[in-house]
């Protein structure tokens, strides 16, 4: 009985401690600032497309399209970064950028928001919303978190799905794939 329970301990204790670079359908990319996994059959977009909107103060770090089209409208993921005009933690820039958020979409409504914890133990926080990015789009599910790296370089990360999503566990288990360079 004895060696039962060592055994069973370090089955729990070697299962907590596995990482999401073991999941399967995920796949590693590499940028100057971050790495992330996304599903390996999402397509990476060149940020200088003219598909791509162009925010007015941020560079367009990279874009997946998923290979699963749904109205219309492929989910993706955006990582945009801007250079830091001002030391903040990753959790104030968040709640400073949510309020930015509500002005900048339209039709904006607020679904949760949830302390997010990432691999190097910075805190932010995780909104999910609903809104047009503008009025000429559909209405997304968003899912935003934000992200400060090497004290130099504010990070967003946006995930867009359509509406009808309920489940966005796999669209969280991809954040909590991010980690700073």
């Amino acid at each position: 009985m004895k060696k039962f329970i060592i055994v069973l301990t370090l089955i729990i204790l070697i299962s907590c401690g596995k990482d999401n670079s073991t999941v399967s359908w995920l796949k590693k990319v590499d940028t100057t600032y971050f790495n992330m996994q996304i599903p390996e059959k999402w397509e990476v977009i060149d940020p200088k497309s003219d598909s791509i909107p162009k925010p007015k103060t941020w560079n367009v770090e990279l874009v997946w399209l998923s290979d699963n089209v749904k109205y219309w409208f492929l989910s993706n993921i955006i990582v945009l970064s801007q250079k830091v005009e001002k030391v903040i933690s990753s959790k104030d820039f968040s709640i400073v950028n949510y309020v930015w958020a509500t002005w900048e979409y339209s039709e904006f409504t607020k679904l949760d928001s949830e302390e997010f914890v990432f691999e190097d133990w910075d805190k932010s926080t995780l909104y999910t919303f609903e809104a047009k990015y503008n009025i000429k789009s559909p209405k997304l599910k968003y899912l935003q978190i934000w992200k400060i790296c090497n004290v130099s370089t504010w990070l967003l990360i946006t995930v867009g799905i359509s509406t009808d999503i309920k489940n966005l566990t796999a669209y969280k288990d991809i954040l909590k794939t991010f980690k700073c360079l």
